[in-house]
């Protein structure tokens, strides 16, 4: 799978370029607070591996 670069979570918050709040960490998982919030307690969750979407996740498991 070729990575296209387009991608801030993979880019910028798992690379450490952007400064995140972590919540909780796993092995497959981070969630962390999103920075720039729209709400008052925004918490992303992302899988630690890149992913084409959530609705097609390549070559990977569920």
């Amino acid at each position: 799978m070729t990575y296209s670069g387009d991608d801030f979570y993979c880019d910028m918050a798992l690379s450490g370029k952007v400064k995140i709040n972590i919540v909780a960490e796993t092995e497959h998982v981070l969630a962390f607070h999103h920075t720039k919030p729209f709400w008052p307690v925004h918490i992303v969750v992302i899988p630690k591996a890149h992913v084409p979407s959530f609705t097609d996740l390549g070559e990977h498991d569920e």
